[in-house]
């Protein structure tokens, strides 16, 4: 397994990927500064789970714990009022 360092929006958003055996990404944790952030469409199914903050993901609002499921093809747009952070599972 190795880690891949993602960095979007400038910076605002970051995440360590963990990336697999066969060069896919299996999981994030990443930081998500304060702003409105539209990723486009999901490529496989992904599991979000709020760390810290509030993170409001398609329009609804996730605090620490909750988790979101995002389905492949659907938009991923996140917006942030203050600093949180996030865990991803995907497939």
């Amino acid at each position: 397994m190795t880690i891949k360092h993602n960095v979007y929006f400038d910076g605002a958003v970051q995440s360590l990927g963990f990336i697999d055996a066969e060069g896919k990404t299996s999981m994030s944790a990443g930081t998500v500064l304060p702003g409105d952030y539209d990723f486009g469409t999901a490529g496989p199914k992904e599991t979000m789970t709020v760390t810290s903050g509030a993170l409001t993901i398609n329009g609804k609002t996730y605090n620490v714990g909750d988790t979101c499921v995002v389905e492949t093809g659907e938009k991923i747009n996140i917006a942030a009022a203050e600093e949180s952070s996030y865990t991803c599972y995907y497939g």
